[in-house]
């Protein structure tokens, strides 16, 4: 994704999520600077990404978005937020991983680093371990990401 969709792609998503109420947001990204959060476990995918979030806000529930949705809006992100609250788990919408809402908790972030630890190789991108709800999202095509 180039620099300006990158930049483009951020301020679309953190616009969806200041509709959604959501103030406190950190870009999962391995660069050392102020707004960015680095993976603890480099080149472990997505869950490495997920693990830093969730050990960088231990008692916060996370809602993960990619800059590379265009299609998203803030009822997509209502929707899965209020879906996962009311649960209590993790969910994001079926065929698609992103967004998604976490419900960390102290069981979920231990199982992540015990798998991210581990010296077998693991799936980078298999969100199963987070044992997720699969919501059916109305509008799918607003799920297209345009780099995968």
């Amino acid at each position: 994704m180039e620099s300006s969709q990158w930049d483009t792609g951020v301020s679309h998503a953190t616009s969806c999520l200041a509709q959604c109420g959501i103030t406190d947001i950190v870009v999962s990204r391995n660069i050392f600077k102020t707004g960015y959060l680095p993976d603890i476990y480099p080149d472990k995918g997505i869950l490495s990404g997920l693990h830093s979030a969730m050990f960088h806000k231990p008692n916060h529930n996370l809602l993960c978005v990619t800059p590379d949705m265009p299609g998203l809006t803030y009822e997509l992100l209502r929707w899965i937020l209020a879906s996962g609250r009311v649960a209590k788990s993790c969910c994001h919408y079926r065929h698609h991983y992103l967004p998604l809402y976490i419900h960390n908790d102290c069981v979920l972030r231990e199982t992540l680093e015990l798998k991210l630890i581990d010296e077998k190789t693991i799936l980078p991108n298999n969100l199963t371990i987070l044992g997720c709800q699969e919501l059916v999202a109305p509008y799918p095509s607003q799920l297209v990401r345009i780099s995968t």
